[in-house]
């Protein structure tokens, strides 16, 4: 059992039911899910249902070979992200290198050793984990900007607490709470580039400096520093 294996899945295709069937029986020691295709059309009607971590994908196959079933998968916008382990009994040099320029995540020749079909299988689904993982980031923190960018858009007035170098202590206003502003950097929050650019300004009782936004905030920021850091005043413009 793969104590990394997260319901991933496995899509073999060949048309040799036995090997499939040895495929099969390895891949499944790891404790994954598997599902075969005789050829690359059945594959891909297989896939888009299936949806899986991997395919297998073995190069000589009747009705669709797999040169044409990689192609057409990496055309796909729903499978062109699936990794393929690519087949091939050919010793040929240019067959390999043409599948990997097609978007091939790794070969093998057959025949092959469980052991080597296993090590590349796994460094295949461990890269796979990886970029899904960054995805996922890339996406939530994508959210997170359009949120915020969200709140810039309601943006009226408010008292914004920071701490010496410039992040978010406290927030007193509307939308946002202050857990979702806490530690971050007012040049983020207010769409400033850099360091905060200060410019003296009378406010209050006493001397005061105002925060040049960005083009898009109608939302004047003027500060004063307090002790362990500044206040800032968000003024609508």
């Amino acid at each position: 059992m793969n104590p990394e294996a997260n319901g991933e899945r496995v899509l073999i295709v060949d048309d040799d039911t036995a090997m499939v069937t040895l495929i099969r029986g390895w891949v499944e020691t790891l404790g994954l899910t598997t599902d075969s295709a005789a050829n690359g059309a059945e594959a891909l009607e297989v896939a888009r249902r299936f949806l899986p971590d991997l395919i297998i994908m073995d190069a000589m196959m009747p009705v669709m070979g797999g040169f044409e079933a990689l192609a057409a998968l990496k055309k796909d916008p729903l499978l062109q992200d699936i990794p393929v382990l690519f087949l091939t009994v050919r010793d040929d040099v240019q067959d390999i290198v043409a599948a990997l320029d097609m978007g091939a995540s790794n070969y093998l020749r057959k025949p092959f050793k469980p052991q080597e079909f296993l090590a590349r299988l796994k460094s295949i689904l461990r890269q796979k984990r990886d970029y899904d993982l960054i995805r996922r980031e890339a996406d939530e923190a994508k959210c997170e900007r359009d949120h915020l960018a969200s709140w810039l858009d309601q943006l009226s007035a408010g008292v914004m607490r920071l701490d010496a170098s410039g992040r978010v202590l406290s927030w007193r206003g509307p939308v946002l709470s202050a857990d979702e502003l806490r530690g971050r950097p007012a040049t983020e929050i207010l769409e400033c580039q850099g360091a905060i650019p200060w410019q003296e300004e009378t406010l209050y009782d006493g001397p005061a400096f105002v925060l040049e936004g960005s083009s898009r905030l109608q939302t004047r920021a003027l500060g004063r520093p307090v002790q362990g850091g500044y206040e800032l005043l968000l003024i609508p413009s």
